[in-house]
């Protein structure tokens, strides 16, 4: 019994991260053009980090939210909430930040 009990924790797990990988992108050298129009100093290397910290640290409370579906001004307002709320260190928010911001809807 203990043995099915956790084949449907697997299971059910499974199925919450695969629900939530559709609001992740894989970040690419076009994105990192993009965002360096608002962050200059931004790297493909910062956006790959800042793609699992979102993932894992800001899934881990709520569903994630597609960057391209929130506006650069409402990331603005609901970013430094979370970064307590997630005990974000100022590395890890910088991050978060820049992947979400540099794909975000831009109309405020």
């Amino acid at each position: 019994m203990n043995f099915i009990n956790k084949k449907y924790v697997i299971i059910i797990l499974s199925c919450v991260s695969f629900c939530c990988t559709n609001a992740l992108y894989k970040p690419t050298l076009a994105d990192v053009e993009e965002g360096k129009k608002v962050f200059p100093d931004l790297t493909i290397k910062q956006l790959n980090k800042a793609v699992v910290l979102y993932g894992n640290r800001c899934g881990s409370c709520h569903k994630l939210y597609v960057p391209s579906n929130v506006t650069s001004a409402k990331w603005d307002e609901m970013l430094p909430k979370m970064q307590v709320r997630a005990k974000l260190n100022d590395t890890e928010f910088d991050l978060i930040k820049k992947y979400v911001k540099s794909k975000s809807g831009h109309s405020n």
